[in-house]
């Protein structure tokens, strides 16, 4: 998965969101993690997804930069050992969840057999 906005709160708890494609359960999603579990903001089941393949994540951040009320987020993951799958979800939090970056964002696994093989950030100008 890749994660983004990673923050540490005042009570020492860190806090960040995760687009993230979970081979075991079929599914991808986009989460919160409040300090203590994942909670869903979006999740849809996606077919067919091997461990052995390959995949391109691809997760978006958009700020409202007119009202400043809400953060857009736009996650995809597209097969490329099977370019059938291709899958995009579409989702916003309140500003007030987003807060200050901290700067770190970085990828994410929670199993033991993860590769990945390339890794870049693009900020808007």
């Amino acid at each position: 998965g890749i994660l983004v906005n990673y923050q540490t709160t005042i009570g020492g708890l860190s806090t960040d969101f995760l687009g993230q494609l979970d081979i075991q359960a079929s599914t991808f999603g986009v989460y919160f993690f409040n300090g203590v579990q994942l909670v869903q903001l979006s999740e849809v089941t996606v077919t067919d997804v091997r461990s052995s393949d390959w995949y391109r994540l691809t997760f978006q951040i958009v700020p409202d930069t007119i009202s400043q009320t809400s953060v857009a987020f736009q996650a995809s993951v597209e097969g490329i050992t099977d370019p059938s799958i291709s899958v995009q979800i579409n989702t916003s939090v309140s500003s007030n969840l987003w807060g200050t970056d901290s700067g770190l964002s970085g990828l994410y696994a929670n199993r033991s057999r993860s590769y990945f093989s390339f890794w870049r950030i693009d900020e808007a100008s």
